[in-house]
């Protein structure tokens, strides 16, 4: 764990955690410091230009679960069957029907042990075929930029190229290296995705966790807690409570237990990056920039907090007086507030400041 750069590794792959990471709701304090050395995680994200996983969802999966991991193949030796996926050594040697490897070709590996040198002895190899598109087909594509160079892109290695019609809608964000995008269009003679449309996902350190206070139709909206949250085409949905395959924001129904990231814009709305609704948890959670900081009482997201006796405090820099001291550095700070909401109140269990 790499608290400096707010990172981990897991089977040699270095997970990368940021203000749209979503961590389940086992997992408290919601950030890196809620992790622990040895824990089995499940991470979803898009590999950024240097190959590292730009997490946008960490879930804690049980011991002995099976092991798996996509990347790029590197380092391929087809004599000794073992080839490299960023730091992780990939031992294919009893994998029976192996597919035909190349490096750089992209590859699911699943197994379940680490020999004694420390790679993942492999059960399964599938090879990725990449967009596999043809000219003329439409294509919806979501990843990480990894090259860029004026209008044209890289996206999952497939080549992007925008032109004069091209529909931008970046609220805000400037495209480069390492920004998150969507992108329709047609690929042409060439291979290359002519791009119709390019939207680019906003992230915020902004979060919550609750029930589903209302659903509104007619905006892809949604409240919790009485803040507002809205969904849009970029915005990554998954369901952990009933593992909906295709998870709809038409499936999503008051009462509902949800966690959501995003960036906050205007104050107090949440445009959510990630949605995932999970089985129902008693404590709710909220995470946004402190204001109207006034021992016992703040204001996170529009959201009333009260904190009590009871309340345990994360602050850095620790200290003897840690009530004081978050009191002191909330203000304009981002803060995550965990507890019991009623009355339009959420009562703090937990207030921690933000590394």
């Amino acid at each position: 764990m790499d608290v400096t750069h707010n990172s981990f590794t897991v089977l040699g792959q270095t997970v990368v955690l940021t203000d749209g990471t979503l961590l389940d709701s086992s997992t408290q304090p919601a950030d890196l410091s809620g992790l622990q050395l040895g824990n089995v995680v499940e991470v979803s994200g898009f590999a950024n230009a240097t190959g590292q996983i730009v997490a946008s969802r960490i879930a804690t999966k049980a011991a002995g679960s099976t092991l798996q991991v996509k990347g790029a193949v590197q380092s391929l030796d087809t004599v000794a069957r073992t080839f490299q996926i960023n730091a992780l050594v990939v031992d294919y040697s009893s994998v029976s029907a192996a597919p035909t490897l190349k490096n750089g070709a992209i590859v699911v590996v699943q197994g379940t042990t680490l020999n004694g040198a420390g790679a993942l002895v492999a059960t399964t190899v599938t090879a990725f075929r990449g967009l596999g598109a043809s000219a003329n087909q439409h294509v919806d594509l979501q990843g990480l930029i990894t090259s860029f160079t004026s209008g044209d892109f890289f996206v999952n290695g497939q080549e992007v190229t925008t032109d004069a019609n091209t529909l931008m809608v970046l609220h805000g964000v400037t495209l480069q290296v390492n920004v998150p995008v969507r992108v329709t269009g047609t690929i042409n003679a060439m291979g290359i995705l002519q791009a119709q449309r390019v939207e680019a996902k906003q992230q915020g350190a902004s979060a919550l966790a609750g029930a589903v206070d209302s659903v509104s139709a007619s905006d892809s909206s949604l409240s919790v807690l009485g803040v507002k949250v809205v969904l849009s085409s970029l915005t990554e949905l998954d369901d952990k409570a009933q593992h909906l395959k295709s998870f709809r924001f038409s499936d999503i129904h008051i009462g509902d237990y949800v966690e959501v990231a995003g960036a906050e814009n205007p104050p107090g709305t949440v445009n959510a990056a990630t949605l995932v609704r999970d089985k129902a948890n008693i404590e709710t959670v909220v995470q946004g920039v402190a204001s109207n900081v006034a021992s016992p009482n703040l204001t996170v997201l529009g959201v009333a907090v009260v904190t009590t006796a009871q309340t345990r405090y994360t602050v850095p820099g620790g200290g003897a007086d840690k009530v004081g001291a978050f009191f002191s550095q909330a203000p304009n700070a981002v803060v995550t507030i965990t507890g019991r909401f009623s009355g339009g109140v959420l009562t703090a269990d937990e207030a921690a400041i933000a590394p």
